[in-house]
């Protein structure tokens, strides 16, 4: 064999060799990724299993699954896993749609942002559901926070949610949170 021929040779071997490498390398993303997408599936599976036996779960799990290489920390890490891939694909999915564009919910959006910017120490207030108050409701208790009436109005506001806790059963007789 002369050195031309021995040169083609050797790069037609280098030549599949890198083919025949990156055939391995996909061949072993892919079962990783399908290693992955079993252990979410697992995952949710010992969820909805722990759901069912309550307080069996983990002996349940210990005597089924561990002769079978499967412990207790592995089915609750797939656990967490499928938690976490399903909290990822709800955030993925609403992240889709669309902001409201009404005028009420552009209201909201907008006293939020002001609020943020205006009273950032003020992050970690509750916030009452109170879905009947209409744009100017919120607009005129956004004008009120402003003044130095506030602390009064917020204080009769706080006493008027304790009565109607009170009223329909939210506390105990001892003025207590049940």
């Amino acid at each position: 064999m002369t050195a031309t021929e021995e040169s083609t040779a050797a790069s037609a071997d280098a030549e599949q060799l890198d083919v025949r490498v990156a055939q391995l390398d996909a061949t072993i993303f892919r079962c990783r990724d399908r290693r992955r997408e079993a252990s979410i599936e697992a995952g949710r599976a010992f969820i909805e299993l722990k759901e069912l036996l309550h307080g069996k779960w983990e002996r349940h799990v210990k005597e089924t699954f561990g002769p079978h290489g499967i412990s207790l920390r592995t089915a609750q890490r797939w656990m967490e896993r499928a938690r976490k891939a399903d909290e990822e694909a709800k955030n993925d999915k609403l992240a889709l749609l669309k902001s409201a564009s009404d005028d009420d919910a552009k209201d909201v959006k907008g006293a939020t942002q002001r609020a943020q910017v205006e009273q950032p120490e003020k992050q970690n207030t509750y916030k009452l559901p109170l879905t009947s108050l209409n744009s100017d409701d919120r607009r005129a208790v956004d004008t009120l926070r402003k003044t130095s009436k506030w602390p009064k109005a917020e204080r009769r506001v706080v006493e008027e949610v304790r009565r109607q806790c009170q009223k329909y059963g939210a506390y105990s007789d001892t003025g207590g949170r049940q």
